[in-house]
């Protein structure tokens, strides 16, 4: 579009703007925003005073136009009337909403949110609209300013002729609203001909359009299509007619069908006659109720989780999916809105009609999408244990597995899955996944067979063992390559926690990092530091049917049991400080003994490799645990080799037992004072880098060790043991 321009700015008597800008895109009419200008071109005239000024604006001198200037102070034109509310303040926005799918630019005027005659700053601006056809008559073109404004009345309706001039803005602020549309084929009459030279263009387009909404399933379009044609003066002729047609559906087919935004014309339709979009009152609640029944099982709030979105096939924790889908339904209210205007008989209806667009506008407001939501809240909230309530499905891209029969069936929102995997069960790739298992095992098919069940249990959403499976050997045995290949397939199933997390005295916030365990199936941890020990609070905590105390950043608290398998791998085994039977039972380890370091054909991030190449199969095998591990009655028997090596690490971390033999006899009549066995465990925890536990820990092991604590006139003592010879502290034993 083509604007002229002077030499100045803010200067309301100048009337020569001889100066004529090309405008492409924004930053041109930045440019020219600067000085005063008008969005038309003007011949040289003579003034009052018979004076030649170039490019002189007057309605006389008008001689074309390509931009169709109007703006919007949101003041009232009447003197009288009050003052415009804030909450009836238009914006950009409101103009694209009342002209969909129109292009124009703005710039916010030299008045914007500002102050001005004792009123309020609000927002102020000039729209830009550019014209397919430009404008040489100035009626014509005064006509036009009019027939807009009449669907906008917010624009100023003082400034409607065709000389109308803006003032110059210091450092202006330009935006731009792309659209298919020009503001002059937007407003084109239905019953407008089209003249020679347009024909064909008009014709494709509008075929365009028809398919859009029609499809190609029936002669509807078509049809249309034919009807429109008759417009068209001189006629095409029926091969030019079957052409364009032709055209048109070929690029539907090919490029608008397979856009991954497109919607169907059945739906398109549906959107367009919903008797529903419009509330039942025009409030916050009623909005809420409206969207709503458009939504059914799409949304659903959990109280200390936030907002749900159904996505087809799982429950997404995204407030900005349903804030896109509110946004959406009031696209479709807009359309209606539009069309009820439109289609409106009587003076009635058309009031009707403009107050539901007024009402629609009004809710496509930023804090008005913030009030709906905050009324639907209450309207979807389920309690947080309906979330993922069957642990015996795990959802996939293709559908919802029953890992009690290792079926798959179509996805259900009733089901509240909010995880899903990477990846659908399949066999592709089964045999390199398989070769790399025996490999990993060292072709030991017990523990093979042993791992399968254990990653069977971690597609469960339910704790069956109570267990922490570590996982340990040196590095470059596989394990993580192991874990990680599960970890990417198991999807939103799968989640970390910082090793540190298991130990005692962990420095992070606990609270936070538990809510991510939430609903979670597999939770992996990687390598302890060597000498870390285990704290048995958060052992049970992580591997326990206990409710989980948890709470994600800016929401409230919450309570939740846990679902998930723990698997930690570690070069190291951690120490446990406890000899307590309950702590014991909790731990699985297993021994992996393979080296792929250095080895021929070594594969850089190999997990990452499998489960590209293997994905499928690798959620198969996975599967097929499961299931065996249900049909066995949930049975979970280690092979030898784990059962070896817990034994062994259980006798490792037996502290008072290492101690007792190592400083100490056993005799049943023996007594030894109290403070002095107590110093002597002290300094043997020195001695070989031991921690060392408190006197009232010390106290209660050796007392389930079956000695006997007892208070004396001497003091307190020991029965049933005492220091050896080369141990005993000066007046040791009694």
């Amino acid at each position: 579009m083509r604007i002229s321009y002077s030499n100045v700015r803010g200067k309301k008597t100048n009337t020569s703007y001889p100066f004529i800008a090309e405008i492409k895109m924004a930053d041109d009419l930045k440019n020219v925003a600067a000085f005063d200008h008008v969005c038309a071109i003007y011949k040289d005239g003579y003034n009052q005073r018979k004076k030649l000024i170039k490019g002189y604006r007057s309605n006389k001198t008008f001689q074309e136009s390509d931009c169709l200037p109007l703006d919007c102070d949101n003041v009232s034109s009447d003197p009288l009337a009050s003052d415009i509310p804030p909450a009836e303040w238009k914006t950009p926005k409101d103009v694209q909403a009342a002209y969909p799918d129109v292009r124009f630019f703005v710039v916010y005027s030299r008045n914007n949110m500002k102050e001005k005659d004792g009123k309020a700053a609000r927002p102020k601006f000039h729209i830009y609209f550019p014209l397919k056809t430009s404008v040489s008559d100035a009626k014509l073109y005064n006509r036009l300013k009019k027939k807009v404004r009449a669907r906008f009345p917010a624009f100023d309706d003082g400034a409607l002729d065709a000389a109308r001039f803006f003032f110059g803005v210091e450092n202006p602020q330009v935006e731009y609203f792309d659209g298919t549309f020009c503001i002059d084929e937007f407003m084109s009459r239905a019953n407008a001909k089209i003249t020679e030279g347009a024909r064909n263009t008009t014709m494709s387009h509008f075929a365009g359009l028809l398919l859009k909404k029609y499809g190609t399933d029936d002669n509807k379009a078509h049809e249309a299509y034919l009807e429109e044609a008759k417009k068209c003066t001189p006629p095409l002729s029926e091969e030019e007619l079957a052409s364009i047609w032709n055209s048109a559906v070929g690029f539907y087919n090919s490029t608008i069908k397979a856009d991954k935004n497109y919607i169907s014309p059945a739906e398109y339709n549906s959107m367009e006659f919903e008797e529903s979009l419009i509330p039942s009152d025009f409030t916050d609640v009623g909005q809420a109720k409206a969207f709503l029944e458009a939504a059914t099982d799409k949304v659903i709030y959990v109280k200390g989780l936030g907002l749900y979105y159904f996505t087809g096939k799982v429950w997404k924790d995204d407030d900005l999916l349903v804030q896109k889908a509110l946004q959406g339904f009031t696209h479709k209210q807009l359309c209606l809105a539009w069309k009820m205007m439109n289609e409106a008989e009587s003076d009635e209806t058309q009031e009707k009609a403009e107050a539901f667009y007024k009402f629609v506008l009004s809710r496509r407001k930023s804090s008005n999408i913030k009030a709906t939501i905050t009324e639907l809240k209450p309207m979807v909230q389920v309690d947080v244990k309906r979330l993922d309530q069957d642990g015996f499905l795990l959802n996939t891209p293709d559908g919802t597995v029953d890992l009690r029969t290792g079926k798959l069936r179509t996805h259900d929102p009733k089901d509240y899955c909010t995880k899903i995997c990477a990846v659908s069960p399949n066999d592709k790739g089964m045999d390199e996944w398989l070769r790399f298992l025996r490999d990993f095992t060292c072709k030991d098919k017990a523990l093979e067979d042993y791992l399968q069940l254990e990653s069977g249990v971690e597609c469960i959403g339910e704790v069956l063992n109570e267990n922490l499976v570590i996982q340990y050997g040196e590095g470059g045995n596989g394990k993580s390559t192991f874990n990680n290949a599960k970890f990417y397939v198991l999807g939103d199933y799968a989640g970390t926690i910082s090793a540190e997390l298991l130990t005692v005295k962990p420095t992070k916030n606990k609270g936070a990092e538990l809510a991510e365990t939430h609903n979670k199936r597999l939770i992996l941890a990687a390598e302890l530091p060597e000498g870390k020990r285990l704290d048995s609070g958060s052992l049970k905590n992580l591997s326990s049917t206990d409710p989980i105390h948890a709470e994600k950043k800016f929401e409230a608290p919450f309570n939740f049991i846990p679902t998930h398998t723990t698997v930690l791998y570690t070069n190291h085994l951690p120490k446990v400080g406890t000899i307590d039977k309950g702590t014991w039972d909790r731990l699985i380890v297993i021994p992996l003994k393979a080296n792929f370091r250095g080895a021929k054909g070594e594969i850089k991030n190999y997990a990452k490799v499998l489960s590209e190449r293997c994905g499928g199969a690798i959620l198969s095998w996975m599967i097929a645990g499961a299931k065996r591990y249900i049909s066995s009655g949930f049975k979970l028997v280690p092979p030898k080799c784990v059962q070896d090596a817990m034994n062994a690490y259980r006798e490792e971390n037996d502290w008072i037992s290492h101690f007792l033999s190592d400083c100490c006899e056993e005799e049943k009549t023996a007594t030894q004072k109290a403070g002095e066995l107590y110093e002597k465990y002290r300094e043997h925890c020195d001695e070989i880098g031991e921690y060392k536990r408190s006197s009232a820990d010390f106290k209660r092991v050796l007392i389930a060790q079956g000695f006997t604590w007892q208070k004396t006139a001497e003091g307190n003592i020991w029965i049933g043991l005492h220091l050896k010879q080369n141990g005993v502290l000066n007046g040791g034993r009694f």
